[in-house]
């Protein structure tokens, strides 16, 4: 039986992170000055819309039809920025922009969405075909601290993710790393108590791949880009092994 991924529930991936905004503010210092980006993974269009709101020219693609579909539905709030935001429904590792891009964003963990390093070397070849010369590749990573209980078998129970006069959502997960390949897989369960008494439990799966910074440093120098400089927190601090964030900054 399939499993039920994260952007197969949009609408549960947004109860989580519509109103989670603290990574924007560092996007948009890294990529100060940028007029036209592309941004990887746009998902429901947390990241797209406030570049929007700023001006910035954003082709946005994904590659899953139900997260496009919450984004249309929440654009229709927000009409005078649609015409900003350039939609594709398209796999990241294949995609070439047709017009040229002053920067490409892997925001969020999108790039960790990538299993091996043979499909990370094909979506970045791929997305800087259009890129302009000294254009700026910006990635934020997942770090093995972001996740607290690693293989312990533990349901780390995380708490409310929301609540109204007739329900309330608790959020927990379960992370497990395989340390050979680096894959982290962390299932995710909402149990939402009504009113009524009714209760309702909902799981979704998430797959992801750590890559250290040695290995990124790698493989953007493998498709020609040239690394700039790493931050480990929402406030560009040092990066470190204690570090809950990975910022990554290329030029090509």
């Amino acid at each position: 039986m399939k499993k039920c991924t994260v952007p197969d529930r949009p609408d549960l991936y947004d109860l989580m992170y519509s109103n989670f905004f603290a990574d924007i503010p560092v996007y948009e210092i890294i990529l100060n000055n940028c007029k036209r980006i592309l941004l990887c993974g746009m998902g429901t269009g947390r990241v797209a819309i406030p570049f929007a709101k700023e001006g910035i020219e954003v082709i946005g693609i994904d590659n899953s039809s139900k997260m496009l579909n919450c984004f249309y539905n929440k654009i229709i709030e927000h009409p005078e920025f649609a015409d900003l935001i350039d939609v594709k429904k398209a796999d990241m590792r294949t995609f070439v922009s047709s017009k040229e891009i002053d920067a490409v964003l892997y925001a969020f963990s999108t790039f960790n969405y990538l299993l091996n390093i043979e499909d990370q070397k094909q979506c970045l070849s791929n997305n800087i075909k259009s890129l302009k010369k000294d254009g700026l590749v910006a990635f934020e990573l997942l770090t093995k601290a972001t996740f607290k209980g690693l293989n312990t078998n533990a349901v780390e129970v995380i708490g409310t993710i929301f609540e109204n006069a007739e329900s309330k959502m608790m959020f927990s997960r379960k992370t497990t790393l395989d340390n050979n390949s680096c894959i982290l897989e962390q299932d995710r369960f909402f149990e939402t108590t009504y009113k009524s008494g009714e209760i309702k439990k909902d799981k979704t799966c998430l797959v992801n791949r750590f890559i250290s910074l040695e290995e990124i440093k790698m493989t953007l120098k493998a498709v020609g880009l040239k690394f700039v400089a790493t931050y480990g927190d929402l406030n560009f601090a040092k990066f470190d092994e204690n570090s809950e964030y990975l910022f990554i900054v290329a030029k090509k």
